[in-house]
């Protein structure tokens, strides 16, 4: 979760205080004061709610609270005598009045993590196997033969399977050159291959 008030952002999961682009540096229990008072803006936080959540119940002097809540202010641009963000409330504790915009950390941008849509296709070779292809994302083909086949016949099924996820299956040439090695001539020209078809032209089977 991030809070954001004026020009400083707070991030709770990166622990994290900036001003803009700019890291401002805290003190662990400056920045889990800083966190409880923006999290419980919407009322007073009293003194032995401040100890509680950054001191665990600990027995801490007046002095040291206030030398918290001082440091606090300092790194956003607050004081006491302004407390545009954090208030003193008399005999009561303290309150953070600033506007604050709230933003999930998984998206700072605010902008969702599609994932590539799946696409199946069908088709059948020239000696009647049947196959489902998907494909997925951009780029060179990067093949995964089923894992029933072996390593002989791997390299001819990459080809196929190359060869369909551009939806044209031409494999009467595969069964002649099942046997063959698959050399690095004849991959550079099988990849020029895969290039130039357009996707989508499978057959269903």
């Amino acid at each position: 979760m991030r809070f954001l008030f004026g020009d400083y952002a707070l991030d709770l999961e990166r622990r994290e205080l900036r001003r803009g682009a700019e890291l401002v540096e805290v003190e662990p229990q400056v920045f889990d004061l800083l966190a409880y008072l923006v999290a419980n803006r919407d009322r007073v936080a009293s003194k032995d709610d401040l100890l509680a959540a950054v001191w665990h119940g600990r027995i801490v002097s007046e002095s040291t609270l206030t030398s918290r809540i001082t440091a606090a202010r300092h790194a956003i641009g607050d004081s006491g005598e302004q407390q545009r963000f954090i208030r003193t409330v008399s005999r009561r504790g303290f309150r953070f009045v600033g506007e604050v915009r709230e933003q999930s950390a998984a998206s700072p941008a605010g902008t969702p993590d599609h994932k590539p849509a799946q696409e199946v296709s069908f088709c059948r070779t020239a000696d009647g196997v049947n196959l489902a292809v998907a494909v997925c994302g951009k780029g060179l083909p990067v093949v995964k033969t089923a894992n029933w086949m072996n390593h002989v016949l791997a390299k001819s099924g990459m080809v196929a399977a190359a060869y369909a996820a551009r939806g044209a299956i031409p494999l009467d040439p595969l069964r002649r050159a099942r046997n063959r090695p698959f050399r690095l001539g004849r991959r550079r020209a099988f990849i020029r291959d895969v290039r130039a078809r357009p996707r989508g032209g499978g057959r269903r089977a």
